[in-house]
């Protein structure tokens, strides 16, 4: 994986535990001009990565979120829901009794919850969802 790769799919890379394989599919991305995603939203991201992976053994929802939103900070398309799709995250909305919405993109189903009573439980102004997808990792580590 070149530097550019690395520092853009590093979310992605850390969490993958099939390595050569996400890394092969990045770059048959790469193949795929990535601005190709402007103007789409997270949604439509997601999906496009989803068909890209789906048949790849290892690289499961988690890979196609982190990928995904990479190229939608890349693109500046706002990921506007936390999506809850790692343990880590799981867990803190189950710590915090938030119940979990979903909706289907396509064939798949994700689980989300909303930015706003992340906000208020924890005082802190509105980020995007990805930002609290992360910040919940973290913080169900430390409870």
């Amino acid at each position: 994986m070149d530097l550019t790769h690395e520092m853009l799919y590093r979310e992605a890379y850390n969490h993958c535990r099939w390595k050569q394989i996400l890394c092969r599919q990045l770059q048959i991305l790469n193949q795929i001009q990535r601005n190709q995603y402007h103007g789409n939203t997270f949604e439509q991201v997601f999906k496009s990565i989803h068909n890209i992976f789906k048949r790849v053994k290892g690289l499961g929802k988690l890979s196609v979120y982190d990928v995904a939103v990479a190229i939608c900070n890349e693109q500046g398309i706002p990921v506007t829901k936390v999506h809850i799709i790692g343990g880590g995250p799981k867990r803190a909305i189950e710590l915090l009794n938030i119940p979990l919405q979903s909706y289907k993109i396509g064939q798949i189903k994700l689980y989300y919850v909303n930015v706003e009573p992340l906000c208020r439980i924890f005082e802190k102004e509105n980020q995007d969802g990805d930002w609290w997808e992360s910040y919940l990792c973290k913080w169900q580590k430390t409870v």
